[in-house]
């Protein structure tokens, strides 16, 4: 795990990954998803893109959920 951010890599074994990006990053001024965002469960693809549903942590709320839409 990469706290704080959301990232994504490849792998075609499942050993060797690649290709580490950050894909979304907590927003400081948010009053729910300012201190760490993590995914809730694996992303499913669609034909209009991936739909993510993750949860977010701030000392006053605790996690709340939330949901992104990722381009293809």
């Amino acid at each position: 795990m990469r706290e704080p951010d959301i990232w994504i890599a490849y792998s075609s074994d499942l050993k060797t990954w690649y290709e580490h990006k950050i894909i979304m990053k907590p927003i400081p001024d948010s009053d729910w998803e300012y201190n760490k965002i993590e995914i809730a469960g694996p992303p499913i693809k669609t034909e209009q893109g991936w739909p993510l549903i993750y949860h977010g942590t701030s000392k006053e709320k605790g996690y709340c959920l939330g949901a992104a839409f990722l381009d293809l």
